[in-house]
């Protein structure tokens, strides 16, 4: 009788930790680079649903998952963290590291644009960030500056991939407005050509 009721309660205990495990949870998180920029093109994708959710404007994150799940947490230009998650929490700091991007592994400047931002729309008039810009307007076309010098979506499209040297997306927000001026309200794409070393 004892050793029956015995492999009742280790049944039991078996079937509660499974339980347990498998039981979901909320876990808030935040993403930033190792020299603690705010990372908002980074994504986090849960391993066991295999769903990728983005990051805010101010890097944070929520997220539901199984306890004992893991994260994959990616961004363009910077390396791919996953973390085992153990339980919910209010705040996991997720560091991310610049890693690079070989602009060459691309056919054209529109696929590294892709890349780097998805949501976006590229054309030769104009290349439209998907997001409400700093005054809260929808965006209008991002400001474009190629060496330094003012330029249009037409001059950086035509460029071939061999020679570009560093993309840089800038958010559509006070940040880009500060650093370069109203014409930056609706974001701002950064080039630097090869040729201009």
């Amino acid at each position: 009788m004892k050793r029956i009721f015995s492999i009742f309660v280790i049944v039991g205990l078996f079937l509660c930790s499974i339980q347990l495990s498998a039981q979901e949870i909320v876990v808030k998180g935040k993403v930033i680079s190792v020299n603690e920029e705010i990372l908002t093109n980074a994504q986090v994708r849960v391993k066991s649903s295999k769903e990728s959710f983005p990051v805010d404007s101010l890097g944070f994150f929520t997220v539901t998952c199984a306890n004992k799940d893991k994260l994959k947490i990616q961004c363009p230009e910077y390396g791919i963290e996953t973390v085992k998650i153990n339980g919910p929490t209010d705040l996991l700091i997720i560091k991310l590291k610049k890693t690079g991007i070989d602009y060459t592994e691309y056919a054209t400047v529109e696929r590294i644009l892709e890349a780097l931002k998805p949501n976006m729309e590229i054309s030769r008039s104009g290349i439209v960030f998907n997001e409400i810009n700093a005054i809260g307007e929808p965006c209008g076309p991002a400001y474009i500056l190629i060496n330094g010098i003012k330029s249009d979506a037409f001059s950086l499209l035509a460029l071939s991939p061999d020679e570009i040297e560093l993309i840089e997306i800038k958010k559509a927000d006070s940040n880009a407005i500060a650093r370069y001026g109203t014409d930056a309200k609706n974001g701002a794409i950064i080039v630097k050509t090869k040729k201009a070393e």
